[in-house]
């Protein structure tokens, strides 16, 4: 990933009910510039499209989770760092409020330091130098994850698994996913500081 991208790298599709706008690596871009004929019918990776879903946003797009991981480190102003049960109560619930987070919650603060309605992006540092990255969108009171369903389960599952220990039966799908609920639970409890045998969180 880059910490910078040029204007040049964007290109916007408008055919469509939506407007997208597609990140493109030097190579595609070169290309698209020197034949305008060309018809591209998709190019690169979607990182914005036109936002429906706030009303209230300071902008008229808003990140996609395909997009993000690539937008993430050139990220300053809409950019909040989040724990791992952080991550794990936005992919749990719909919509998490911000007074259900810790007041010494880093993700909070940031969200609250922002002030305008719009498109986050929302990281969680891993051990080993991984990171996940979500696309959200932050409300007057809430803030919402904006990932498909089948991706939500997935990092779900992902995080689980550093976060409980080995052979707690949890990714036994016998369980009936009784397991899942209670990790979810015990995350979103520690994501609200109030308990101190929360699960050891990556770091």
């Amino acid at each position: 990933t880059q910490s910078t991208w040029a204007a040049a790298s964007f290109f916007v599709r408008t055919e469509g009910d939506k407007r997208n706008v597609y990140l493109v690596s030097n190579g595609v871009g070169d290309v698209l510039r020197a034949a305008p004929q060309v018809k591209a019918l998709i190019a690169g990776v979607r990182v914005f499209q036109e936002n429906h879903f706030l009303k209230g946003s300071s902008c008229p797009m808003r990140l996609t989770q395909e997009g993000i991981f690539w937008l993430a480190p050139a990220m300053r102003r809409r950019r909040c760092a989040a724990s791992t049960a952080e991550v794990l109560l936005l992919l749990e619930q719909e919509l998490v409020v911000f007074t259900d987070l810790a007041e010494s919650s880093p993700l909070r603060s940031g969200l609250l330091a922002m002030e305008e309605q719009g498109s986050v992006c929302v990281t969680c540092e891993l051990g080993g130098g991984g990171c996940v990255c979500l696309a959200a969108e932050r409300g007057a009171e809430c803030i919402a994850a904006f990932v498909k369903q089948h991706e939500k389960k997935e990092l779900r599952e992902a995080l689980l698994e550093l976060i409980l220990p080995a052979g707690s039966g949890c990714g036994d799908e016998r369980s009936g996913g009784v397991c899942g609920q209670e990790a979810a639970a015990a995350a979103a409890t520690a994501a609200a500081g109030c308990i101190d045998g929360a699960p050891p969180l990556a770091k």
